[in-house]
């Protein structure tokens, strides 16, 4: 496998040892840039919501989130990665966190009921999806019709993730600023 092949790869199809790199950037190093602690001190999240992070990876933004939404909240951690399901379930369980579950993402499906989510975070993660629009709608699906999705373009530019966010035919753009964007159902 060549070194164009290995930074294109598909996420799910990641060997472990790539896997692994990825996370400890991720964790180590994006988040001491990226604080994610004080990005969800900004989403307004409230005790007793139901939040997502669809493509959580290494799970560095879950231990905020299972926080902000307390014991009578529930975060659902959802990724295409077993390892990152793993790696989310080590940190909870050093973090002596109740209120997160995991769910694993297989062809832009997760098990996760309908309707069962007040907000969905996806944050860096688009730009390796190759079904975006089946991605956007997944999204759609396990949203509350009055919830929100925030999400970021990725390493997309921004004029490219808000035309994939609005050819899903699913959401109209509320906001955005720079490479966020704030989203609601239609």
């Amino acid at each position: 496998m060549n070194l164009d092949t290995l930074i294109h790869a598909r996420v799910d199809r990641l060997p472990a040892p790539l896997y692994r790199v990825m996370a400890f950037l991720l964790t180590r190093g994006v988040d001491r840039v990226n604080r994610a602690a004080a990005q969800v001190a900004e989403m307004g999240l409230k005790p007793g919501m139901t939040v997502v992070d669809y493509g959580c990876g290494p799970g560095r933004f879950i231990p905020a989130l299972a926080r902000a939404v307390g014991d009578a909240g529930t975060v659902y951690a959802a990724d295409v990665h077993e390892l990152a399901l793993a790696d989310v379930r080590a940190r909870v369980r050093r973090e002596g966190l109740s209120n997160v579950r995991t769910a694993l993402v297989t062809d832009q499906h997760c098990d996760l009921p309908d309707r069962v989510a007040d907000v969905v975070i996806s944050f860096d993660v688009v730009h390796m999806v190759t079904r975006r629009d089946l991605y956007y709608r997944e999204m759609h699906r396990i949203l509350k019709p009055d919830g929100v999705l925030l999400a970021d373009s990725g390493h997309l530019s921004p004029k490219a993730a808000r035309a994939a966010i609005l050819e899903s035919g699913c959401w109209e753009i509320e906001s955005a600023a720079g490479y966020r964007f704030i989203c609601r159902p239609r």
